[in-house]
């Protein structure tokens, strides 16, 4: 559930994977990768066509059972396996008892320009719980973790903190193995390039972990 990046490289792995299984995207926009450029929502929009997966657009789901989901519309869907990616929610809620202010009403921490949270001149917050407007993505969450650390340093020698400042970032959306999806700004490259730039992408992330 969920057409966004998650849900759509999700279901584009499954299907390239697996060709002979039935997989399904249901979301409530009206196209996948919503905040994307038009011409990254139909490209990703003629792959899951090309490879035969259900797009139900435009409905949410309203009821779940036993291996069944049922839409707002009244729609009935049958699953083996169901897969959330709906969205980001903030692990924020052991804050509402102990200081409420904190949190914007969606229940992200608030922050100002030096990632401290509001009011605190001690206690910073970075990655996907703050309430920065933009996509919560590992690389932004790096790079605020980042000036996080920094402004630790300084503020233990008395130095100016580090503003930190969002910046557009290219985004690759892959599409299984072979192909995929790079955006920046407007500027978009569809195709084989796209796919082996995410695998290249994926390989250094994890050779960092290891």
């Amino acid at each position: 559930m969920g057409g966004g990046v998650v849900g759509t490289e999700l279901a584009a792995e499954i299907i390239t994977a697996f060709p002979e299984k039935s997989v399904t995207i249901i979301d409530s926009n009206k196209e996948l990768l919503m905040r994307s450029p038009p011409k990254v929502r139909k490209y990703a929009k003629e792959f899951m066509t090309k490879h035969n997966v259900t797009m139900i657009l435009g409905e949410k789901i309203a009821d779940e059972e036993q291996k069944k989901f049922k839409t707002n519309t009244g729609r009935e869907i049958k699953v083996e396996t169901a897969f959330l990616c709906t969205g980001i929610t903030p692990n924020s809620d052991f804050l509402m008892e102990i200081s409420p202010e904190w949190l914007d009403e969606r229940q992200y921490i608030l922050v100002n320009d030096f990632l401290q949270v509001k009011g605190q001149k001690n206690i910073f917050s970075a990655g996907d719980v703050n309430a920065i407007r933009e996509e919560k993505t590992a690389q932004s969450a790096e790079k605020q973790a980042e000036i996080v650390v920094k402004n630790i340093l300084r503020m233990e020698r008395g130095k100016e903190l580090i503003k930190y400042i969002h910046n557009e970032k290219p985004m690759v959306i892959s599409l299984g193995k072979d192909d995929g999806i790079l955006v920046y700004k407007n500027f978009v490259l569809r195709g084989i390039i796209p796919g082996f730039l995410k695998r290249v992408i994926e390989w250094k992330t994890m050779k960092q972990y290891r």
